[in-house]
């Protein structure tokens, strides 16, 4: 007897690994090399703009792509809500790991207060960009 696993969660979990294989890979690339924080890059920031910001067409321009993976940033912060749905005490929440900020832009629909932590001081850069001006002169 096979058993199936269901295919929201797995291209979810494609699209999470096809984001881990870039940056491997990107920090492979700087070691050889260039001895910089590649998440501190003008290439890395617009990969992550185009996941978090581009349109499907963008995001996955192969036809066999993983389609279920789009708006992964928006489906991870409409999990995050739905698990805290009607509970009167949650009015904040935490992103770790933020990026250029999608994902706390869509939490912040729902609660009061989100904070946003991420690694790159370039990422948290546009991120703020996004936030005061609805765009980034990023991408």
């Amino acid at each position: 007897m096979t058993q199936s696993i269901p295919l929201a969660p797995a291209l979810g979990l494609v699209a999470a690994g096809m984001a881990i294989a870039t940056v491997l890979r990107k920090l492979y690339e700087a070691a050889q090399g260039v001895a910089e924080n590649i998440y501190e890059t003008n290439s890395l920031v617009n990969q992550y703009l185009v996941f978090h910001y581009g349109k499907p067409s963008e995001v996955c321009n192969h036809e066999t792509g993983p389609k279920g993976a789009l708006d992964f940033p928006v489906r991870v912060a409409a999990e995050c809500w739905n698990a805290e749905a009607g509970k009167s005490n949650c009015s904040r929440a935490l992103d770790i790991g933020c990026a250029v900020g999608r994902s706390s832009f869509e939490l912040a629909r729902h609660f009061e207060d989100v904070v946003g932590i991420d690694f790159s001081q370039h990422f948290i850069d546009v991120a703020n960009d996004i936030k005061e001006h609805g765009m980034s002169s990023f991408g």
